[in-house]
């Protein structure tokens, strides 16, 4: 039961995060990526997964990025390719994301 509520959590948090840059105002998005890459700095996972997994290698997104990948037939990523899209990649695409929606097409976020 406790590892079927952190998946939930997990995943929860993934969608916040991912769609944080249509409703989370820049600085607060900022300051949020700021403290996860804060988190991987002291504890070299994101606390969930350690929490979920037990282990410090396992990507809870890199899992479902895997699935993906099997199901088109293309080459699985490694450890290495999947720590490094969810740490730098994906927080700057959602940064990118975030300046393009709300400095300059103006968007107004909730938040």
């Amino acid at each position: 039961m406790k590892d079927k509520f952190i998946t939930i959590i997990h995943m929860l948090i993934f969608i916040l995060a991912a769609t944080s840059c249509l409703w989370l105002n820049i600085k607060f998005l900022a300051i949020g990526l700021a403290l996860y890459w804060l988190q991987i700095l002291i504890f070299d996972s994101c606390v969930l997964s350690i929490a979920q997994f037990k282990n410090k290698d396992t990507v809870f997104m890199g899992i479902y990025i895997n699935k993906l990948m099997r199901k088109l037939k293309l080459k699985e990523w490694t450890i290495k390719q999947k720590k490094t899209f969810m740490r730098v990649i994906e927080p700057l695409i959602i940064l990118s994301l975030a300046i393009l929606f709300q400095i300059v097409l103006k968007w107004p976020t909730l938040i």
